[in-house]
């Protein structure tokens, strides 16, 4: 059971903000008559809640900058620590159909552990993106 809401707000016509969050508590039982074989813990290995904030602005009628935070909460079993992660991007429309962009995954910090046994565990480092997109 749990609870999911999310939201968007235009301040300004360039401005636009948008947040969520979810909370939730999960929990798997196996039938008694089930043949199932495979484990429930890794089944039920949920955050018991995140959110996410997002701006997006027009900085000029060709220029954007998006910033986003999220926060994912821990994960009980196996145990990885709850994060906070900032992505920030900039694009710019350098023609009527060419888009370029700069993105920055996980700018305030170095990177954070997602899923999985501390052994080998899954981590996400800070991470830098240049793209560009034609359109037809």
């Amino acid at each position: 059971y749990g609870v999911e809401a999310w939201a968007t707000y235009r301040p300004t016509e360039r401005w636009r903000l948008s947040a969520g969050v979810v909370r939730q508590s999960v929990r798997f039982e196996r039938k008694p008559d089930s043949q199932d074989t495979s484990g429930l813990v890794s089944a039920g290995n949920d955050p018991n809640g995140w959110w996410q904030l997002r701006s997006s602005l027009d900085l000029l009628q060709n220029v954007e900058l998006d910033v986003g935070a999220r926060r994912v909460g821990s994960l009980p079993n196996p145990y990885v620590p709850a994060y906070t992660a900032v992505d920030v991007r900039i694009g710019w429309r350098l023609m009527r159909r060419l888009e370029a962009s700069l993105s920055v995954y996980n700018a305030f910090d170095p990177g954070h552990a997602e899923w999985g046994a501390a052994a080998n565990r899954a981590e996400f480092a800070r991470a830098f993106f240049v793209r560009l997109v034609w359109r037809q």
